[in-house]
């Protein structure tokens, strides 16, 4: 139980003294103690390789038994507790057992000069000696050793399973370091802090608009260090004061696309959380604006008619999501229903700049949606259900599809646009419960794909409250649908807009 450095030079001084053992100076005794204890030498093998053969471990006669060491090789007692950092010999723990610094007394420096001063507990980090003066010629760190590289360079060990459970109940674990040079050592104590590689644990909110600015949370593991950065689909986000080593706000940066990104979470000290798909850009699904007659719930997805008839125009807030498989689609909820004799909701979709009047509300809402120029619509009822396309009205057999006489409360709606392709013309879908209803062709003049289109819907009818589905997207495989018809354009009948 030897417990400082000084001691243990004395003590093997007396000993090959008072033997008649080689002399051997200071340096060479505490590198061979060092060898020892790493290799769990006993005292009598300790005694045959000093070449004191008459010494064994079992002089006492019994096997195991205690050894009785003459008065003058006792140990002087430990240094008393409390001294301050620095003062008194120093023991280090060089593969779990307690050996002294390879030289007399370990030097203690202010400062580490070692970057950086962090790293994983599976170990690989790189570190860079940067005092001055030749580097160490080992690097010890929790009493493991480093790899040397060339230049001064070295590699951190990993951490024991039970040096991690000294560290805390964090996942971050403080640890000495032990640098020794040709003719000396230095000791640095809690100066290396070993962290475990970062998790992100939780986003929130996990979707947002890609113009940015929402704020979101970001949770991880426990870094070792306060988050210093963070960055979504690889641009950095403005960071709220108060981050902690597992928590932090930001403002959401603007993308270009919609889409899952990744989040990657930085710390100051080379640790860190990086996750895949962790934050979906979406455009949101609300109204923006609406009628005189009709309430729009506070998030927007809701609208209800208070009383009337007209006056129950919604447009989108923001323009309809582009789908992966092509196409822009939006889905409606029915849920509540009243008398509405013959009239029916009318659905679909409409062609505006984002700096449009109707939708900063520079310009009045028209008493009925077909009144839009460059509005796709399908619904009301005039002896059944109207297509209207940019002003031309035609008729949609009844025998497709009727909603006047099918909507009750759960009703679902789909409303898919589809991009044309070069030699073909856009669509307008309309879905019912999942099923396809009837295809009109949207006729010269539709939209190009490039243009942002946004939803717009007609409360009339019985239905009396719709909402917005968040998150839909378009039946599978619409095309093969055996009940939907193509409906050619009956231009006979025309309604040119007056707004």
């Amino acid at each position: 139980d030897l417990v400082d450095p000084e001691a243990m030079v004395v003590f093997l001084r007396r000993l090959l003294d008072s033997q008649g053992g080689k002399s051997l100076d200071d340096s060479d005794l505490l590198q061979f103690a060092c060898r020892c204890s790493v290799e769990d030498k006993g005292f009598g093998e300790v005694m045959l390789l000093l070449g004191l053969e008459s010494w064994t471990s079992d002089t006492s006669g019994a096997a195991g038994a205690e050894l009785q060491l003459p008065p003058e090789l006792e140990l002087p007692p430990p240094p008393p507790a409390g001294l301050p950092e620095g003062a008194g010999p120093t023991m280090f723990q060089v593969e779990g057992v307690a050996v002294p610094a390879p030289s007399g007394a370990a030097t203690l420096v202010a400062e580490l000069p070692l970057e950086p001063r962090s790293g994983s507990v599976d170990g690989g980090t790189r570190l860079q000696w940067t005092g001055q003066g030749p580097a160490p010629l080992d690097l010890y760190l929790a009493g493991r050793p480093c790899a040397a590289l060339r230049g001064g360079a070295f590699v951190v060990p990993l951490l024991r399973e039970q040096e991690q459970e000294r560290g805390s109940s964090s996942s971050a674990a403080a640890v000495d370091v032990l640098a020794v040079f040709e003719d000396s050592s230095s000791h640095w104590a809690a100066a290396f802090t070993y962290w475990a590689p970062g998790q992100l644990n939780d986003v929130s909110p996990r979707r947002g608009p890609p113009q940015g600015g929402l704020r979101v949370r970001v949770e991880t593991t426990d870094l070792g260090a306060p988050i210093s950065e963070v960055l979504i689909s690889g641009e950095a986000c403005d960071l709220k004061p108060g981050a902690t080593s597992t928590e932090a706000f930001l403002k959401l940066p603007v993308a270009t696309a919609e889409g899952d990104v990744a989040i990657e979470v930085r710390a100051p000290n080379g640790n860190g959380a990086t996750a895949n798909a962790a934050f979906t850009y979406l455009r949101p699904e609300a109204f923006g604006r609406a009628g005189h007659k009709v309430a729009l719930s506070q998030d927007g997805q809701v609208v209800t008619r208070r009383d009337g008839v007209n006056d129950g125009v919604c447009i989108g807030a923001f323009p309809l999501r582009r789908q992966p498989a092509g196409g822009r689609y939006f889905e409606l909820s029915v849920g509540q229903v009243g008398h509405g004799g013959q009239r029916a909701l009318a659905m679909g979709v409409v062609a505006l700049k984002p700096e449009s009047a109707f939708l900063s509300g520079g310009r009045a809402m028209p008493q009925e949606a077909r009144e839009f120029e460059r509005a796709w619509l399908a619904g009301y009822d005039r002896g059944g259900a109207l297509f209207l396309a940019d002003g031309r009205e035609s008729k949609i057999p009844t025998g497709l599809w009727r909603p006047a006489a099918s909507v009750k409360a759960g009703t679902v709606f789909g409303v898919l646009w589809t991009d044309a392709a070069p030699g073909n013309e856009s669509e307008l879908v309309i879905f019912q419960d999942g099923k396809e209803c009837v295809r009109l062709p949207a006729g010269v003049g539709s939209p190009g794909p490039d243009e942002e289109l946004f939803a717009v819907v007609d409360l009339q009818g019985s239905a009396r409250q719709v909402s917005l589905v968040v998150g839909a997207i378009p039946p599978a495989d619409p095309h093969a649908s055996l009940s939907a018809e193509r409906l050619p354009m009956d231009s006979s009948t025309t309604f040119k807009s007056e707004a």
